[in-house]
C-alpha cells in the first residue's frame, strides 16, 4: 500500500466547472490580466537565451 494519497480522476466536465466557480469568486489571476500588460515583459524575455531554464521558470511566473 502506497504511503501517499493519489489524486482523484477528473471527470469529463471537472475542468468546466472549476473555471466556472474561480469565475464566480472572481479569479484574481483573470484581474491580473486585464491590469497587467505582458508585453513589458517582452525586453526581458529578449535578453534570456532561447531553451534555458530560467525561460521556462519566467514564462511560467508570467504566465505566458
Amino acid at each position: 500500500m502506497s504511503k501517499y494519497l493519489r489524486p482523484k480522476e477528473s471527470g469529463l466536465f471537472d475542468q468546466a466547472m472549476r473555471l466556472e466557480e474561480l469565475q464566480a469568486m472572481g479569479d484574481p489571476l483573470a484581474r491580473l490580466d486585464e491590469v497587467i500588460n505582458r508585453s513589458h515583459f517582452d525586453v526581458v524575455f529578449e535578453r534570456i537565451p532561447k531553451g534555458s531554464p530560467m525561460q521556462y521558470t519566467l514564462l511560467a511566473k508570467v504566465g505566458y
